[in-house]
Order: structure tokens, then C-alpha cells, then sequence
């Protein structure tokens, strides 16, 4: 562990203050972690946090990676962060930790022009998947699945539809429900409701070391004054080592969190036009304007996993949620648009020729 700046450390409690520069402490993995995955709890709270000039200039908990040069690797994820007044709050998560061609590292930092960033406690646990628990995801997957279809086929298809349509549909809303809802973009994950779903790892048991011989002096010369002379280069501690490669593996979380972490500002429009497409499909597989109700469905579950997931609920979840509710009724409307123009097309041609009248 290292330590920056004015920190104060009493009863395990640590204080960082403000400064000239960042105060922080952090840790950093010697060697590759031997798990995916690590709980990591966290209390902490601030105390009149004033933001810098950029928006990372807070009191932030941050885990990095470092690769084998030493330098710190794009894509961060934040485990905590505020400024103002923040009181005391436990949270807990499942971060992933592994990474191969990197080293996870913790920074503990204050980068506020004022205010205090105080952490009561902090505990960092690698933790594994429960035995089986991906052949039990599959299960309950399978389970899910059925149930979608038959709640298709039996209430928003028409009576009398086959059968493919209705499961394809079931699908395309559980593969769009998994990727935006369970487990969702949200990287690091906070458990819902119990602990996430992992076997927790006992910590190794404290060995009780021998005290120190008192080193023996006797045959140690007297120290010398040291002679004028130009300075000795200092050699730098090895660097830690690095498995993997040098190219650090893409952090996890796939397409939907990278959206997430680098294009924030097309949130809305992304709304639209996501939406727009799931009310627009639902409709044309199942062959009902009743689809529009699990196309909503999928917007209310997003929220609320999110709600879940201690991402919080604010005006602006209210907002998504309206614009979902635009962008699926006018998908519908689309597939029912051009439902009609293509009937229209068939009367058409269907109709027979009329023989022009006589004179």
C-alpha cells in the first residue's frame, strides 16, 4: 500500500484531507488474482467536498489496472464517488478483478479543492461462482422461456397463430431483457435483495510469525562518514509480474456497458430508437398491437433493476421511462402502418378488371 497527501489514520478509521494535490492511498495485486470476481464492501462518507475543475475531482474509490509497463489501463470502474455533504453509507458489490495482461489496483482518493473523505471501512474478498450455478442459470433461463412463450401465445397472439412466431418473439424479450436488465450493464454489480450469487471465500487464517532475532552487530564494521562524491542512481523495486501478455484483455461487461461508459450523451436518442425497434418486432412477430405491453414491460424492468442494482431512481429514470412509452406505441404504430399499406397492395391486385363501358 502506498500512501499521498495529508491522511490521518485513528482506531482503522482514515481521513483524507484536501490538498495542493490529490491525497490517496491504494493497493495493488502482486499477481494476478486467483478468482474472477472480488466482494468488495465499502463505508465511507464526505464532508464538504468541493469538485475541481474536471468531474472526476471528487472523493472517489476507484479499481484500476496496471499493466506491465506500470502504466494504468483505460476503462476504470468507479465503486464509490460523491462531493457536498455525503453521510455515511454502506455498500457492497461483485466486481470482476481478473484481467489477464494486468494487475487489479484500489485507489482511495480525495481530489477535492476542500473537505474531508473519511472510509470507516473497507473489505476486499475474492469470491467464486457457487458449484453448478451456470448449470442452474441455464435451468432457470429455460424456465423463463416457456413461461414468456405460453404468456404470448395465450394473451397477445392472435388466437390461432403458430407456434415459431410467439417463441421467437419470447427470445428476442428475454435476450433484450438479460442484456439491459439481468445482469445488465451494471458494472460492478450490487447484490439485490441477498448476497450475490457466489460462495464467499474465507480469508486465510492469521499465522502467528516468531518474534525477530535481535540482529547481531559484532562483526559489523562502525558506519563511515559518507565521502564527497557525485550520486549513486538508485535502483527502482521490480515491477510485479505480469501474465497474459501485454495486451491487457477487454475489461467485462460487453457492448452494452461500453454504451454506458463512452457514449452517456446519446442516452435518450438511444431510448428511441431501441424501443422503436422492440415495439416494432414484438408487433411483427406476434401480429398484434397487444404487443406494445411487454415492450413496456421491458422498460419498466430496466428501471427497476436499475432501482435495484443501488443505481437509485430519480426525474430523469421518469423521463426514460416516458420516452420509452413514446418509442414503443409509435414502433407499433409503424408495423400497423405499413400492415395496412400491404393489404391495401393485395386488394388491389386481387380486385378484378372492370371492362370499360360501351358508347
Amino acid at each position: 500500500m502506498t500512501k499521498e497527501g495529508p491522511i490521518k489514520t485513528e482506531g482503522g478509521i482514515a481521513v483524507l484531507g484536501a490538498g495542493s494535490g490529490a491525497s490517496k492511498f491504494d493497493w495493488q495485486w502482486l499477481a494476478p488474482p486467483v478468482s474472477r470476481y472480488a466482494h468488495i464492501a465499502i463505508k465511507a462518507s464526505c464532508h464538504g467536498i468541493e469538485k475541481g475543475k474536471m468531474s472526476w475531482d471528487d472523493a472517489r474509490i476507484a479499481l484500476v489496472w496496471v499493466d506491465s509497463t506500470g502504466k494504468i489501463v483505460p476503462e476504470q470502474l468507479a465503486l464509490w464517488s460523491g462531493h457536498g455533504d455525503r453521510p455515511q453509507k454502506f455498500s457492497d458489490m461483485i466486481a470482476p478483478i481478473s484481467r489477464n495482461g494486468a494487475l487489479p489496483k484500489i485507489i482511495v482518493t480525495n481530489r477535492g479543492t476542500a473537505g474531508t473523505f473519511t472510509i470507516e471501512s473497507f473489505q476486499v474478498q475474492q469470491v467464486e461462482l457457487r458449484p453448478g450455478f451456470r448449470f442452474q442459470l441455464a435451468g432457470i433461463l429455460a424456465a423463463w422461456l416457456y413461461f414468456v412463450w405460453q404468456i404470448f401465445r395465450r394473451s397477445v397472439a392472435p388466437a390461432g397463430s403458430a407456434w415459431p412466431r410467439p417463441l421467437f418473439a419470447a427470445m428476442l424479450w428475454i435476450g433484450f431483457a438479460w442484456l439491459s436488465s439481468l445482469p445488465g450493464p451494471w458494472v460492478p454489480w450490487r447484490p439485490i435483495l441477498r448476497a450475490f450469487p457466489v460462495s464467499a471465500v474465507p480469508p486465510p487464517a492469521a499465522k502467528k510469525l516468531p518474534p525477530p532475532a535481535p540482529p547481531d552487530t559484532s562483526a559489523i564494521p562502525p558506519k563511515k562518514a559518507p565521502a564527497d562524491g557525485p550520486p549513486v542512481a538508485r535502483t527502482s523495486p521490480p515491477r510485479p509480474a505480469v501474465t497474459g501478455g501485454t495486451t491487457p484483455a477487454p475489461l467485462e461487461g460487453g457492448l452494452v456497458r461500453w454504451y454506458f461508459n463512452k457514449i452517456p450523451s446519446l442516452k435518450r436518442p438511444m431510448h428511441l430508437c431501441v424501443f422503436a425497434g422492440i415495439g416494432f418486432s414484438l408487433a411483427l412477430l406476434l401480429g398484434s398491437v397487444r404487443a406494445a405491453s411487454p415492450a413496456l414491460a421491458l422498460s419498466a424492468l430496466s428501471e427497476i433493476c436499475q432501482w435495484l442494482f443501488g443505481f437509485g431512481f430519480d426525474l430523469g429514470d421518469v423521463a426514460d421511462l416516458a420516452l420509452d412509452a413514446v418509442a414503443v406505441f409509435a414502433g407499433v404504430l409503424l408495423w400497423r402502418g405499413l400492415l395496412s399499406k400491404l393489404e391495401g397492395k393485395r386488394e388491389g391486385r386481387g380486385a378484378p378488371a372492370v371492362a370499360p363501358c360501351g358508347g
